[in-house]
């Protein structure tokens, strides 16, 4: 992890309370116009860094994926929901049962519905008929990726 900008900006305030304390003048001195400038520098170069911090952890948080997690990441599921066939690109079969992209979806819809519901995808392992052409393949393909992670199987 990283740390907060609340945690950063506590920390710079530390780093120059023990500047101003390890460089404060006695009491009974006056203080020095070079002392003041040499503080005033070293805010400005702190400042400087804090705002290149700021801006680092703005980029590192836009690099944060976003991909919905799995429901197995999420203790929903222990593997993947099913193993399909790609038989066409529109054809499925799952155990004996050959069915549609809308067969699919109409027998998993319970499992989607509580997926969508706790923000989650179900993961699926595909295979293909070795029949099956590389534009069916991909097309059958792409059309599951809408609802599920897919792991393709060789």
């Amino acid at each position: 992890m990283g740390f907060t900008e609340a945690e950063l900006g506590l920390f710079l305030v530390l780093v120059l309370l023990a500047a101003a304390v390890g460089a404060s003048p006695s009491e009974t001195a006056t203080p020095r116009r070079s002392t003041l400038d040499s503080g005033m520098a070293r805010v400005a170069a702190l400042d400087s860094a804090l705002r290149i911090t700021r801006d680092s952890l703005q980029r590192l948080r836009d690099l944060r994926s976003r991909q919905t997690p799995t429901c197995r990441e999420r203790n929903l599921a222990d593997g993947p929901l099913f193993t399909v066939t790609v038989l066409g690109s529109n054809r499925f079969q799952i155990g004996a049962e050959v069915l549609t992209l809308q067969g699919i979806q109409g027998r998993f819809r319970n499992e989607m519905g509580i997926a969508r519901a706790q923000k989650c995808r179900h993961q699926i392992q595909v295979r293909h008929d070795s029949h099956v052409s590389a534009d069916d393949l991909w097309t059958a393909f792409r059309a599951l990726r809408k609802d599920f992670n897919t792991d393709m199987e060789p």
